[in-house]
């Protein structure tokens, strides 16, 4: 419980919403697993069934369905796609943070090409919130480890920071523990289906 009330007030620090608002508003989210990978949706209840009326979405590719080429990426998933209103952003990929955490290697950024406003929310997951933790990736040359494991693309970091990627929030992968996928089970606002 403590780190749930933690977790609110970061989210209401950062302006963004929480599972109040979820019931508030009276939204559902729903994961939506497939083969590859998966989906966290944002609907009001009347439209929970329909992507249509979202009111956030991301989506999720597995480890091992994004592009052979990015690396082994210590087993992380990747965000595909993304796009909230307002306020809403941040929730969801903490709930997109959770779920990869659960099962596999927690989550990154595309490999290629981030948006300035998610680049901003990677910003702040490295350095504004200690419920998260960052792990630093590799390149694909294994500059930085010996192990091939966390061989990674590491193209968008490379655009952000040069030579320095590792200075880049989007060179790593990022882990959480379920404290948000936990409230959402209990206040009875988690939709989980397999496609």
């Amino acid at each position: 419980m403590k780190l749930l009330r933690e977790y609110i007030r970061n989210i209401l620090s950062e302006g963004a919403k929480d599972v109040l608002d979820l019931v508030e508003d009276d939204i559902y989210v729903t994961l939506e697993i497939d083969g590859f990978g998966f989906g966290v949706t944002l609907t009001d209840s009347e439209a929970r069934q329909s992507r249509s009326n979202a009111n956030g979405e991301v989506l999720v590719y597995s480890p091992s369905a994004p592009v052979d080429s990015y690396g082994a990426c210590d087993n992380a998933f990747m965000v595909g796609s993304s796009e909230a209103d307002g306020g809403w952003g941040p929730f969801i990929y903490d709930i997109a943070i959770e779920y990869s955490t659960i099962l596999g290697g927690g989550l990154m950024p595309d490999r290629d090409m981030v948006s300035s406003d998610a680049r901003r929310i990677w910003d702040y997951y490295l350095n504004s919130r200690g419920d998260v933790q960052a792990h630093q990736l590799d390149d694909l040359e294994n500059k930085l480890t010996p192990t091939d494991k966390d061989n990674c693309h590491q193209a968008s970091a490379i655009k952000d920071k040069g030579p320095e990627f590792i200075e880049s929030s989007l060179s790593k992968r990022y882990t959480k523990a379920p404290t948000i996928i936990n409230a959402l089970r209990k206040a009875g606002r988690l939709i989980e289906k397999e496609a």
